[in-house]
């Protein structure tokens, strides 16, 4: 038996003792060519973590902090020339993203328009022979409305931030704590966690395909909440709470036999008396709405 573990673990070393890896740390500092309430920082990662916190200046304060492995020397100096940060300065906004990945050139960001402005990368023919992870510390305005998103090894954190939160993740968590206004919040698999310092703002919407929402609100808490679930429950401990008539919204989508008709059903509950409407969704998970 002792023999067949050497064995195995002679030919496991290689695999180890080939591999090339590279470190680095990238700081930038980004200004608004016109500084408002109305501004958007955008940052659209792919692997790895986004921390997020407000401050009191007017830049974007941005570390990014890269790792690379690759299986060759010429494959890790490849990704480490091709490899790095796209940024778009728009005047009102900036965007943040990876650009260099594809070996085709196609990749790259890109926005379109559907029901909501949309941001996303182009991956047709997308090859790239080497592993990366880009792990992003923040400080952004308080002031400042965000577009946060990144897909796979990582979570996107944010704290004390009053403008818009729109936070998209794929595999992984959301989290944001001092929130104040419009979120929208949507993982594939991932908790969802939210503690908000005012009622959160209209319209507001949170989705999880495989996980948990939990928001921490205000006692004094209004709010029309709708919910819809396959496999998961809404809890509270809140007392001042009615349930309503079963929203139904229909959509419809025109195809070659003629226009279909969806019709969705969501359970609306409401909060303190009711007021702005929010909407939470799971499909293997709980929503849990509770007092601070």
């Amino acid at each position: 038996m002792n023999k067949i573990v050497t064995v195995l673990l002679i030919f496991c070393m290689p695999v180890f003792l080939y591999s090339q890896t590279h470190n680095e740390i990238i700081k930038k500092e980004l200004s608004f060519e016109k500084a408002s309430n109305s501004n958007v920082f955008l940052l659209a990662n792919i692997n790895g973590s986004i921390y997020a916190e407000g401050y009191d200046g007017d830049q974007v304060i941005l570390e990014a902090e890269f790792f690379i492995e690759a299986k060759t020397n010429e494959r890790l100096e490849k990704a480490k020339d091709r490899l790095r940060l796209g940024i778009e300065d728009r005047y009102d906004s900036i965007a943040v993203y990876i650009k260099g990945l594809c070996d085709c050139g196609n990749a790259g960001l890109r926005s379109y328009d559907g029901k909501k402005s949309k941001w996303g990368y182009e991956w047709d023919d997308c090859r790239y022979s080497y592993d990366f992870k880009i792990n992003f510390k923040l400080k952004v305005p308080r002031r400042l409305n965000v577009y946060l998103s990144t897909v796979n090894d990582g979570s996107i954190t944010v704290s004390g931030l009053n403008g818009t939160l729109d936070l998209h993740n794929v595999n992984g968590d959301i989290s944001a704590t001092g929130a104040r206004s419009y979120t929208y919040a949507h993982s594939v698999n991932g908790d969802i966690t939210l503690d908000y310092k005012n009622i959160p703002g209209p319209n507001s919407s949170y989705y999880t395909l495989n996980g948990d929402i939990k928001a921490y609100v205000p006692s004094n808490f209004k709010a029309d909440v709708t919910f819809k679930s396959l496999n998961g429950d809404i809890y509270t401990d809140f007392e001042s709470i009615e349930q309503k008539p079963m929203l139904l919204a229909m959509n419809d989508e025109r195809k070659v036999k003629g226009t279909y008709f969806k019709v969705e059903a969501k359970s609306v509950i409401s909060f303190g008396g009711g007021g702005s409407q929010l909407d939470f969704e799971t499909f293997n998970g709980d929503v849990f709405i509770r007092k601070k």
